[in-house]
């Protein structure tokens, strides 16, 4: 009986452990830096966000959309973008190209995923949003933890990735009317800048500063700890808002997200 079950559990591992080495493998492939500097197509996702995305001073810096107004056609945007990201072999880029195809590959998943769900309070509503495989990239099946935590963070180990993500809630990251990607780094710096804006992200009321959440979950990302955090965060202030925190004495640090869905 036990050496029964022994063959069951090798037939099993020689099953499923090649295709787990596989995905690892494919993982640090997609760390590669190509020699392609031609620009991708983002179109589809450009018109898409033309006519749909509202991003007014009214609007407090969140990226809003009439979720419930967005034809079928406007829909039909965003899946056309996602065949064609899919068809890109994307190591075959240069990493600041690389960052963005992986931002905006990320948005628009999220963005498809809401419209086909809709109505829904937020994106948590969505059984397994963010393990179940949605995408797939050079053969490989990929998940919005795939590309956050798998690729972009350990790839370009830059914290400002969190001002451009967006899960289509109220705190998320920034999107605007054009795609990352053309200038990677001005846009990031300039999404940092705005996300720290709102004082829905980050505010001081007396000793307490208030933090949207993703600071608390990515810590490491910026600085993995407090003081270093902090510091990181003030290279993005205006001069003002600088001092304020530089002399915040007996300080207390308030975290909060608000998972609303971004729905105009």
């Amino acid at each position: 009986m036990f050496n029964m079950m022994m063959k069951y559990v090798i037939v099993i591992w020689c099953v499923f452990a090649p295709v787990t080495i596989q995905a690892q493998e494919a993982m640090k492939f997609f760390m590669r830096d190509g020699p392609k500097t031609s620009a991708i197509d983002y179109s589809n996702y450009e018109e898409f966000l033309e006519k749909y995305i509202t991003t007014s001073a009214k609007a407090n810096g969140v990226s809003y959309f009439d979720y419930k107004n967005i034809s079928a056609d406007g829909h039909q945007l965003l899946k056309n973008q996602l065949r064609l990201m899919e068809g890109v072999f994307i190591t075959n880029y240069r990493k600041p190209i690389q960052l963005g195809y992986w931002l905006n590959l990320y948005n628009i998943i999220v963005l498809d995923e809401v419209l086909t769900n809709y109505p829904i309070d937020n994106i948590r509503d969505i059984k397994n949003i963010f393990t179940d495989k949605k995408v797939t990239i050079q053969n490989l099946p990929l998940s919005l933890d795939d590309i956050e935590h798998k690729i972009i963070r350990p790839t370009f180990k830059d914290y400002r990735i969190h001002a451009a993500l967006n899960v289509a809630s109220i705190s998320s990251g920034r999107l605007t009317v054009k795609a990352y990607g053309y200038n990677i780094n001005q846009e990031l710096q300039d999404a940092m800048v705005a996300w720290l804006a709102r004082s829905d992200i980050f505010r001081i009321e007396g000793n307490n500063i208030h933090l949207v959440r993703a600071f608390d979950w990515y810590t490491e990302d910026f600085g993995n700890s407090e003081s270093a955090m902090l510091f990181t965060i003030s290279q993005h202030l205006n001069h003002s808002e600088n001092l304020r925190l530089r002399r915040t004495s007996n300080r207390k640090i308030i975290y909060d997200y608000n998972w609303d869905l971004n729905d105009k």
